[in-house]
């Protein structure tokens, strides 16, 4: 009561009580944040164990004074490795300290968190990291050092990136080259087979560059010539790739084909026509290729007419008639009768019906 009384007589119109209570609040934070900073430097710790731990206490301080309206930067986990091993000392008593500055900061207890509220204002933690500044430099301990290292990876960063596109440049660069190498060789091959043998006198097809026209005495090419032509010319582009021949070469294989097809059209109609009329010919096998062929077996002794036993043989077997020696042949005389089981003139002959061969001479 006394001291609300003496504050009403500091400021009897109130003007200063919202200010006067926040004031008070914050002395009395800063008080214990000093009695827990003591504490905690004369505690048997190395100065590089508290100055990690300051300075990471500090970094999460900053982050939400430089992010007020993030909520992310306002918890603090306890099970984040990094903070349970510099912060809290991966629960060594001495840890314990530090979550009482964690508290006193203004931070609430939420499970294995502490978190800032988002009504309270990111100004309200300036004067601990003003503190926790003081106590780095006390330490021997940069606290802008982190600070500096940063834009320094940040800015290293997009260099190390960038090293995977410019390998990917430089591959693409030499496939497209080996690429063109090839093509350029492959072109060339075609040009030899295009311009065909060179005259001695003659430019080589890489000296002059232009292609040979082709002779004046080419005749229409046969059926044959356009069907390996046409295989040459389909089969042209499948070992090099495409060539600046090949727009050509398509269009007169269109027409190499369709020309072929149409010849062996018109052969087939003609065959189709011959057959017909041979067909519907009564004479046919009067033909010269379905006569009998003249017998090359030279005379026996004895035949006035020069015809031998064998031809006799054939004579009969082929039904034709014989004019040789009187009676001797039987006969179908021309009359086309068909040979007949048994004897007689129709029947037919055997291997055994053939004459003895004569004797060797000298015998």
């Amino acid at each position: 009561m006394a001291e609300r009384i003496s504050h009403l007589e500091d400021d009897p119109l109130g003007e200063t009580k919202g200010k006067g209570s926040e004031g008070r609040r914050e002395c009395r934070g800063q008080s214990a944040m000093e009695e827990l900073t003591e504490t905690i430097a004369h505690l048997e710790l190395p100065d590089a164990v508290k100055a990690e731990a300051y300075a990471l206490l500090l970094k999460l301080l900053r982050n939400i004074v430089s992010n007020p309206s993030e909520a992310k930067y306002r918890t603090i986990k306890r099970t984040n490795a990094t903070i349970k091993a510099k912060l809290f000392l991966d629960g060594a008593p001495e840890g314990i300290l530090f979550e009482d500055v964690i508290r006193h900061c203004g931070f609430n207890e939420v499970g294995e968190t502490f978190v800032y509220p988002m009504s309270a204002a990111a100004s309200a933690l300036e004067p601990f990291c003003d503190t926790f500044e003081g106590i780095l430099v006390s330490l021997n301990h940069e606290p802008q050092q982190q600070s500096q290292q940063q834009p320094q990876v940040s800015v290293e960063r997009p260099k190390f990136q960038n090293i995977v596109p410019a390998q990917k440049t430089l591959r693409a660069q030499a496939e497209l080259k080996s690429h063109n190498e090839q093509m350029a060789q492959i072109r060339a091959e075609k040009r030899k087979q295009f311009e065909g043998p060179a005259s001695p006198g003659s430019m080589s097809p890489k000296a002059s560059g232009t292609l040979a026209p082709p002779p004046d005495n080419v005749g229409p090419r046969s059926e044959s010539s356009n069907s390996i032509s046409g295989k040459s010319d389909s089969s042209a582009p499948s070992k090099g790739g495409k060539t600046a021949f090949d727009f050509k070469k398509r269009i007169d294989t269109a027409e190499a084909i369709k020309k072929s097809n149409d010849e062996l059209s018109a052969l087939r109609a003609q065959q189709r026509a011959r057959f017909s009329n041979f067909q519907n010919d009564p004479n046919r096998y009067d033909a010269p290729q379905y006569q009998q062929p003249p017998s090359s077996i030279p005379p026996q002794s004895g035949n006035a007419s020069g015809s031998s036993g064998i031809s006799k043989f054939f004579n009969t077997l082929f039904g034709g008639g014989s004019s040789s020696s009187g009676g001797g042949g039987g006969g179908g005389g021309g009359s086309g009768k068909k040979p007949g089981p048994g004897g007689g003139a129709g029947a037919v002959k055997t291997i055994q019906d053939l004459p003895k061969p004569p004797p060797p001479r000298g015998g």
